[in-house]
């Protein structure tokens, strides 16, 4: 019998395992090692650097931050003094309202605390509140402890991350102005809640009524990855409360839209013409929560989408919402396109990739205590690529086994060139990385939608990469020639060790019947047990590829000869004309591996290159470009 195992690997090297009976190939579920969306903003300039000063701002009561929106620092509305967390919709589970503050072993960027020491482990991200004004309230008017001041909020662990060992915590302090000190008003040891909980503390010390009040969150962790996961909801301070409320006044949305499109979260704008109406989803669901005491009628939610920054379709929703239960969850579908009426994406804009806005709005027609909740904007992409996963991460996946193969299959609107793939691997602290071969395979011919011919296999080995190239951090893996596709295929890694390279796995699109793996004796579907995204893409050639290469069709061109090629330990590159010629090496990932400037001829010491295809890239003192690829075999 075949042993199909998800398994979570923590950075203590204690690997708990769950056996499924499928097949002999053992399939590796493991946390992640990093945050990909938070290196994304830190790489393009969007995050800021980590506050280690005392914010000046100073608020005044009601405190309310459900995280729909980010108020960290840099933000347009700054409640908090550092940005350690990360703030998100993605990790939780049924949370309160969309959005957490997620507490991990990851520094601001999203890199880990200590990614030398697998096992390091101490204080880890801190959530600390900008200054509350609790000596009086924005009209002068004094505070005092019999006013029933109080902050409450609720915390998940886990969710669809990493569960928190006993040994980690999560902590809540205040800060004492006179002794200048924090004390601890509130700890939870680590453990694997499926809900959420209400932690309720009442502000009673007088100490704490002074106008520079704060409070912050700790974690204490693992620091070599993104586990041991907290996540916080609805930080709520306000006077006039009690203990005994249930719920609180706010109806909002619970979950994000993440799909417009049937079957593909993105296609290439090439491809989307031939089948526009034809690929719109009929209706997306939203969730809402009304968190409040009492049921509720609302209007609906209505869907407003924008093309090139103006406004072109309005959908009402078709009715109210009456009698929404207290303290409930429930999905109320939008319409979108039913074959015949609704909303369209423009498939005639000039432009190679395009991105359209789609903003969803609920009007609860009742008091709502948060704002923020009631809207959330989708944002439509269309590159050169087919994806299933939204771009967020919540896992890896892989084989630990040598030669095992993991594919994920698509269906092409229209037959057309294969450039390579978009992959984005999830590293694992202290684990040995080792290539891998790029392949490509048709749908088999029997019926049963498996892999079938392998319609070709790159002769050079690909190095997994954990760096964030471009806007959307996957990494591009260029195959070593185009290959032409149509209908159903199949694009996937072959491995060259027992150790799985994990690719990144988005646990809240599930297409995990998409997914296949073999070692060596038949195909596997994955397993529904194991629901997610695979967030492997395949790339089609578009107008886009010589800006991915770097290189510009406008520029004057000369001719470059490049021997041996393919090379091994040396390699000459010759000019065409007698110029200083400023010279790159970049490998398949985007990755500057080497760079000079010769006269007319040069000699590169190849030694230290992996083995794989290379593109050269000079550019003479007149302006003039050469690009040339080169093979590297060792």
């Amino acid at each position: 019998m075949n042993n199909l195992i998800s398994m979570k690997v923590y950075f203590t090297s204690l690997l708990f395992f769950v056996f499924l009976i499928t097949g002999f190939s053992q399939v590796v579920l493991s946390p992640l090692g990093d945050n990909p969306q938070l290196i994304r903003l830190y790489e393009n300039g969007k995050l800021p650097l980590p506050s280690y000063e005392k914010s000046e701002t100073i608020l005044h009561l009601p405190f309310i931050d459900d995280f729909s929106k980010n108020h960290l620092p840099g933000s347009e509305k700054v409640y908090w003094e550092d940005n350690y967390v990360f703030i998100n919709p993605t990790y939780p589970v049924a949370p309160p309202t969309i959005g957490v503050a997620t507490f991990d072993g990851l520094d601001y960027n999203g890199y880990p605390y200590n990614f030398e020491n697998p096992t390091a482990y101490g204080g880890a991200d801190t959530l600390t509140s900008c200054m509350i004004n609790l000596s009086e309230d924005a009209d002068g008017d004094p505070y005092f402890s019999s006013d029933s001041i109080s902050l409450s909020f609720f915390y998940q662990a886990r969710g669809l991350g990493d569960e928190p060992e006993s040994q980690d915590s999560l902590v809540l302090e205040f800060y004492d102005a006179e002794t200048d000190s924090w004390t601890v008003q509130w700890s939870k040891a680590g453990q694997d809640l499926s809900s959420f909980y209400r932690v309720y503390i009442p502000i009673v010390d007088d100490v704490y009524f002074s106008p520079d009040f704060r409070f912050r969150f700790r974690n204490l962790a693992t620091l070599s990855g993104n586990l041991d996961h907290w996540h916080i909801d609805v930080v709520w301070i306000d006077k006039n409360r009690s203990i005994n409320e249930v719920g609180f006044s706010d109806v909002g949305f619970q979950y994000p839209v993440n799909q417009l499109l049937q079957t593909y979260t993105s296609m290439p704008y090439t491809h989307y013409p031939f089948v526009s109406s034809a690929f719109m989803i009929d209706e997306t669901p939203a969730q809402l929560r009304n968190n409040q005491s009492i049921a509720v009628n609302l209007s609906g939610v209505k869907m407003l989408n924008y093309s090139e920054g103006s406004l072109v379709n309005e959908t009402p929703f078709p009715g109210t919402i009456d009698n929404f239960p207290a303290q409930s969850s429930a999905s109320y579908s939008i319409p979108v396109y039913d074959g015949n009426s609704g909303y369209v994406f423009d498939d005639a804009i000039d432009e190679p990739f395009v991105s359209f806005k789609n903003e969803f709005v609920m009007t609860s027609g009742t008091f709502d205590l948060i704002e923020d909740n009631d809207t959330i904007i989708y944002t439509q992409r269309f590159e050169n690529y087919y994806s299933y996963d939204d771009g967020s991460a919540e896992a890896g996946i892989g084989l630990n086994i040598n030669g095992g193969r993991l594919v994920n299959k698509f269906k092409s609107v229209i037959g057309d060139s294969l450039l390579g793939f978009k992959i984005y691997f999830n590293p694992i602290s202290n684990n040995p990385i080792y290539p891998f071969l790029m392949r490509v395979y048709d749908e088999a011919t029997d019926g049963t939608g498996m892999p079938g011919e392998l319609i070709h296999v790159d002769e050079t080995f690909k190095q997994v990469q954990f760096t964030a190239n471009g806007q959307d951090d996957f990494s591009y893996y260029f195959l070593d020639s185009a290959v032409y596709v149509s209908e159903d295929f199949f694009i996937g890694i072959s491995q060259t060790s027992g150790t799985s390279l994990n690719v990144g796995f988005d646990r809240n699109i599930d297409s995990h019947e998409k997914i296949y793996y073999n070692i060596g004796l038949e195909w596997v579907q994955l397993s529904e047990s194991l629901d997610g995204s695979l967030m492997m893409r395949p790339v089609f050639t578009s107008e886009m590829d010589d800006i991915i290469l770097g290189i510009q069709e406008s520029a004057i061109v000369f001719n470059t000869i490049v021997y041996p090629n393919p090379a091994n330990t040396t390699v000459t590159i010759k000019s065409e004309i007698p110029q200083m010629i400023g010279m790159e090496i970049i490998s398949m990932d985007g990755r500057v591996v080497k760079q000079d400037t010769f006269y007319h001829q040069i000699e590169v010491n190849t030694q230290s290159f992996a083995e794989g295809m290379y593109i050269i890239r000079l550019r003479a003192e007149n302006g003039a470009i050469s690009t040339e690829k080169l093979m590297l075999r060792h």
